[in-house]
């Protein structure tokens, strides 16, 4: 704190300056589309509209979460079904806004590495002490691999429900971190790649 003298009764102020960047929201859709021939036709297998809904419906959700993942903030000129030129956005993902990393060497991870983790992301500027790690599919395997006989010394290593999701949730002095698989990393090449969120914070 600053010191003051007997007297002294005002401080300059302090100095805070905002980082500009430039955030466009990327908007998305998709298409159902089946006839009524569809519905009529003889089939081997009992396949329904239902089934091409929910498969629509898995795929888009797949690329929205590659965009989240990986997606580069820009603007484009595109042409619309009507000849006009318009302007599409693209959103910036959570790869481009990665602000730590930490290595650790693949099917070698010890404890000691997820105290690290946790260090990284609980200290530092860091607002709160809980935040979710999603995981791709190499990196949550070394995790389920780890050798936890000594882990109540050093962290508690537990499974966690939370949003009809199951957890791993490793606590330390640090903070709370919430592991979880999530097949996008594997779909954009991050398989061994875990990436820390802190929802509360952002």
């Amino acid at each position: 704190a600053a010191a003051l003298s007997e007297t002294e009764m005002e401080l300059p102020p302090t100095n805070y300056q905002p980082r500009y960047e430039r955030f466009y929201t990327q908007k998305k859709g998709f298409n159902i589309l089946w006839s009524g021939v569809f519905d009529n036709q003889k089939k081997k297998i009992p396949f329904k509209v239902e089934d091409i809904k929910a498969d629509a419906l898995w795929k888009y959700n797949l690329g929205c979460e590659r965009t989240y993942i990986n997606g580069a903030n820009r603007k484009i000129k595109k042409r619309n079904v009507l000849g006009q030129i318009e302007d599409c956005y693209f959103t910036k993902g959570i790869s481009r806004q990665v602000t730590n990393q930490y290595c650790y060497e693949r099917g070698k991870m010890k404890l000691w590495d997820l105290v690290a983790l946790s260090k990284l992301q609980f200290t530092n500027f860091s607002q709160t002490n809980h935040a979710y790690a999603f995981c791709g599919k190499d990196f949550m395997e070394d995790l389920l691999n780890i050798d936890i006989k000594d882990a109540q010394k050093t962290i508690d290593f537990k499974d966690q429900k939370e949003f009809d999701i199951d957890f791993k949730r490793v606590k330390t002095t640090f903070g709370t971190l919430d592991f979880v698989y999530d097949p996008g990393l594997d779909a954009c090449g991050y398989k061994d790649c875990c990436f820390i969120l802190d929802l509360k914070g952002a």
